[in-house]
């Protein structure tokens, strides 16, 4: 069968079994992060600081180690960088099964199991983005980019919602079981395909080199480092706000385990309806229509955070998720469209630290200052500083960058 539109990717048997892979892997990911923000709450009573320091070791592998298994992803095997990084995780996550059946599972060791899971995932990230360039036309990128995206918000909807009830019933044990098994899944699925190399890097230079040539080539292609400042910016004020969403569920509006789920599954929802929108694009944004997703995200997260019920939040956290990821997704086929194929694994090392690696800073911002200020207000005046940026890259953006400038 012939496909179009969004899903012109699908039709590629390399990206299709990328794409299950991730789907399955993502819907442990997402199980077992419920459960760490569930058994922290618990344990702290549902305190923002505890919360954002979780967030923060979670996220932190991001910032430590994109950037060199960016050249990792340049300098060996995609696929072999993948099924390793899957592993890893799954073993990982055994080990939590195995904590939680023994009850060990204390707040500084689900600290530690938090930053052993995002270790595996930064390993995996700047591959496992630059391996759907290969497994599609350049023409189809946009396509695999959003259904990439759509994928992962997908298994925000099916991974909080499978969560609570697997909580409650088989408690956190099974949880992390479960992401074990679908990390080793995802493993096998990837290392059975068979996908172009890529270009590759044949120099004999060094890390830092390699790093630096990365990094020059962001600047180069412009406006690929105002790209990645975005990206930054988005992370840093547009995303913090899921670590406070316990908090928000459990505190303000009272609404307990369901209404958690309830807001992650309604963020998730409206995540892949934006990360599929932005895929219905011929051609990627311009720096300009970029700019103003960004204010439109810092202003529905100010509506988020003035929310006067949990029941129109839920539309609000909808409407946030999608407008979030739609400006994320287009931020990445921006910058993939960009760059040369031996230099993209080290260039999306740059957009993952820009991205992952930004979120444990926010969260552990917004934490900190909820000590004094309480959470909603915070969350507003994250979603103003968006919008800020928005609109001073949108003015910025008036000037003629370069030849390179993605057309709108």
């Amino acid at each position: 069968m012939i496909l179009s539109g969004p899903l012109v990717a699908l039709q590629h048997r390399a990206f299709a079994v990328i794409l299950s892979s991730l789907v399955v892997s993502q819907a442990g990911f997402w199980m077992s992060t419920v459960t760490f923000q569930w058994l922290i709450a618990k344990q702290s009573a549902t305190n923002p600081l505890t919360l954002g320091i979780l967030a923060f070791f979670n996220y932190l592998p991001l910032l430590l180690f994109s950037v060199p298994c960016g050249y990792l992803a340049d300098r060996f095997d995609r696929t072999r960088i993948i099924v390793c990084g899957w592993l890893s995780i799954g073993a990982i996550a055994g080990l939590l099964a195995a904590g939680s059946k023994l009850d060990l599972l204390s707040v500084p060791l689900l600290y530690v199991g938090a930053f052993a899971i995002g270790t595996g995932l930064a390993v995996n990230a700047p591959a496992s983005q630059a391996i759907v360039a290969n497994s599609v036309p350049r023409n189809h990128l946009a396509s695999a980019v959003s259904l990439q995206s759509a994928g992962q918000n997908l298994m925000r909807v099916a991974g909080p919602a499978l969560a609570t009830p697997a909580l409650t019933k088989l408690g956190a044990t099974f949880v992390y079981a479960l992401y074990s098994s679908a990390s080793i899944l995802a493993a096998a699925a990837i290392f059975r395909i068979n996908v172009q190399r890529g270009q590759g890097d044949s120099t004999r230079a060094g890390l830092i080199h390699r790093i630096q040539v990365g990094w020059q080539h962001a600047r180069e292609r412009r406006p690929a480092l105002l790209i990645l400042a975005s990206v930054a910016v988005v992370s840093t004020f547009g995303f913090s706000y899921t670590a406070m969403l316990p908090v928000f569920a459990y505190s303000v509006w009272k609404a307990g385990d369901s209404g958690f789920a309830g807001l992650l599954s309604a963020g998730g929802a409206g995540a892949v309806v934006g990360a599929l929108a932005s895929g219905l694009r011929a051609r990627p944004l311009s720096l300009r229509a970029a700019a103003l997703h960004v204010v439109a995200l810092g202003t529905c997260l100010i509506a988020f955070a003035s929310s006067p019920s949990y029941v129109v939040s839920l539309a609000l956290v909808a409407i946030l998720g999608g407008v979030a990821f739609a400006t994320m997704t287009s931020l990445n086929t921006m910058l993939q469209s960009l760059v040369d194929d031996a230099k993209r694994g080290r260039v999306m090392s740059l957009f993952i630290l820009a991205w992952g690696g930004m979120i444990p800073l926010g969260s552990l911002l917004i934490g900190a200052v909820s000590g004094f200020i309480p959470v909603p207000v915070v969350s507003s005046l994250f979603g103003t500083a968006c919008s800020l940026y928005g609109v001073a890259i949108f003015i910025y953006a008036r000037k003629p960058l370069a030849t390179t400038e993605v057309a709108s």
